[in-house]
């Protein structure tokens, strides 16, 4: 990624993208309906995965900032924590009771 875009989430249940350089918000993608916990990026920068205490995970295309796909109830409890694999094949989840999910990106 380019080290002069930020991302941030925030309690409005937005994922939030500026450029550092000048401030100016980038992107805002909605879709959780409770507060996105945590996000990642892929190591191409092409996709960021936030998921949230919803029970939703949402793959973000930050090209275009349009929704690729989105799991619905993708675990019992809210989800706490994501992480890309370093190859971008995968993409794990934890969630509020420690349980952890191995998912495989479908491109």
């Amino acid at each position: 990624c380019d080290e002069s875009i930020m991302f941030g989430h925030l309690l409005y249940h937005s994922v939030l993208d500026w450029d550092t350089a000048t401030g100016k918000r980038l992107l805002t993608l909605q879709r959780h309906t409770l507060w996105p916990r945590q996000i990642d990026i892929t190591p191409d920068g092409s996709v960021l995965v936030s998921a949230g205490l919803d029970k939703r995970i949402c793959l973000w295309d930050l090209e275009t900032g349009k929704l690729i796909h989105e799991l619905t109830n993708a675990q019992s409890n809210g989800i706490e924590s994501v992480a890309c694999s370093p190859g971008g094949e995968y993409f794990a989840t934890g969630d509020t009771k420690g349980k952890v999910v191995l998912w495989r990106f479908e491109r």
